[in-house]
């Protein structure tokens, strides 16, 4: 896939971050504007967005190594320290999260330590009250008290959040979205309008998201023949990873959305995450 080029290459602390897009840099940032950080495993995106002209007036997307992602936040805090904004918005981009039913969910009791045996974790949750779920998650201390340290009020949410509070376009019974980033992707089920699935998982070829793609139809008896897909992230029509895809879905779509972007030069699904985070707060 081409992306900007040449890319950028930044050694921090013996890690690689790769700038993969930088639109509207030039801009002015004004105190009116929402910041919209995303953290997720092997990239850090953030976005600048003017909610009331739905507009986004800074862009950038950064990925980074498996290990690098405290560094590479650390690195973007350092590019907007000092500037002020009117909201700041974090979204956690990592699997390590749980949708549990609202008559299930209690303040307080965080299911994710049960699931997950991992160290060092800040526990929170997302109210979806449109599909009557709690999603219940965890980012790691160091990281959380980093964001928080530099921005005390910031609110959190999980990348499955604006995922399903934001409307995608599409009004199917049966639907499979699925969102790229470089190292993982993120996978939503709705199967006769029911929400079946949020996941999220990582992939090394075009094959491997096929595999899991067709398993997910295989295990809710959903007909990837006639099912939407609905794609957006880092997935373009002439690549290699579309044409896999299309062997095995008909009705793929990308997603779109109502915010403009500071430049033309790249299509509006590629940044999907930011554009449905900014929607979602707006």
């Amino acid at each position: 896939m081409e992306l900007s080029d040449p890319f950028k290459y930044v050694l921090c602390k013996k890690v690689r971050v790769k700038t993969l897009f930088d639109l509207g840099s030039e801009q002015q940032v004004s105190t009116s504007q929402v910041l919209l950080l995303e953290a997720g495993t092997g990239h850090c995106c953030y976005a600048l967005a003017d909610t009331g002209s739905r507009r986004i007036a800074a862009l950038k997307y950064m990925e980074t190594d498996a290990f690098g992602l405290t560094d590479v936040v650390e690195r973007t805090m350092q590019e907007l320290r000092g500037m002020t904004f009117a909201r700041t918005v974090a979204c956690i981009s990592m699997p390590y999260a749980l949708l549990v039913p609202d008559h299930l969910s209690r303040p307080g009791n965080s299911v994710n330590s049960f699931f997950f045996d991992l160290p060092d974790q800040e526990f929170l949750h997302d109210e979806i009250r449109e599909w009557q779920v709690t999603n219940s998650y965890s980012v790691s201390r160091k990281l959380y008290r980093m964001i928080t340290g530099t921005w005390p009020s910031v609110q959190f949410l999980h990348a499955y959040t604006p995922e399903l509070k934001v409307y995608n376009g599409f009004d199917g019974a049966d639907q499979v979205s699925v969102l790229f980033h470089p190292h993982h992707f993120t996978v939503i089920v709705k199967k006769a309008g029911h929400l079946q699935l949020a996941q999220m998982y990582a992939y090394q070829t075009p094959m491997d998201v096929t595999y899991y793609l067709l398993k997910i139809c295989y295990e809710f008896r959903i007909n990837q023949s006639k099912t939407d897909l609905i794609v957006s992230g880092l997935v373009e029509k002439d690549s290699a990873l579309y044409r896999e895809l299309h062997h095995y879905f008909l009705n793929i779509h990308f997603r779109q959305s109502d915010f403009r972007l500071p430049s033309d030069a790249y299509p509006e699904h590629f940044f999907a995450s930011l554009l449905n985070l900014a929607a979602c707060v707006s």
